[in-house]
């Protein structure tokens, strides 16, 4: 499964236990590359770029409407499609095991599902954006898909960043933007 996946990557790379706040440089160390460049769209947050099968090359959107927090899902995301689905055409099941596959990487279920138990209130979710760099409503998502709240309360939780225009840009609370280094 893209959990299962995510585990054994996780395993293989001796990441410690909690959040993988250094993904970049984690990808790098691991000879995956990252090509950093400004889209000038907000309609692609990142793809992958075919150079060889065994070699990772991701394309990251470094637009400034992406938060840092996003870009760092995008890139998760990208990297399951390598692992998972090279020979697949896209579709809503590739994108979804890609989504889980990035969930698992940056907060494995078994280390994050006591920190999402109720209540999830904004201050919270803050306190847990800047622990795990993952936003807020990516949080609430996990905490829904793990068992961890109710689909009550996760509705709840999405009207309530929803109004505080969350769902679109969150405030970064500090987290910064990863640069790679390996290509410029």
């Amino acid at each position: 499964t893209p959990e299962e996946m995510a585990i054994a990557i996780r395993k293989r790379w001796h990441l410690k236990k909690g959040p993988l706040l250094q993904l970049v440089k984690e990808f790098e160390k691991h000879n995956i590359a990252i090509i950093p460049f400004d889209f000038q769209t907000e309609k692609l947050d990142a793809f992958l770029v075919p150079v060889a099968p065994d070699l990772a090359c991701i394309a990251l959107n470094t637009n400034p409407v992406f938060s840092p927090d996003r870009q760092r899902m995008s890139l998760a995301h990208e990297y399951a499609h390598f692992l998972l689905h090279q020979d697949t055409l896209s579709s809503k099941e590739t994108e979804n095991e890609a989504n889980r596959f990035a969930a698992e990487l940056l907060a494995p279920q078994s280390e994050i599902f006591d920190d999402l138990r109720p209540p999830l209130t904004l201050a919270r979710l803050r306190d847990l954006k800047i622990k795990w760099h993952i936003s807020m409503y990516a949080l609430a998502y996990r905490a829904n898909t793990i068992g961890a709240i109710t689909e009550t309360q996760y509705k709840n939780l999405m009207i309530y960043l929803s109004a505080r225009g969350y769902r679109k840009g969150e405030p970064a609370f500090g987290i910064e933007y990863e640069k790679p280094i390996l290509i410029d």
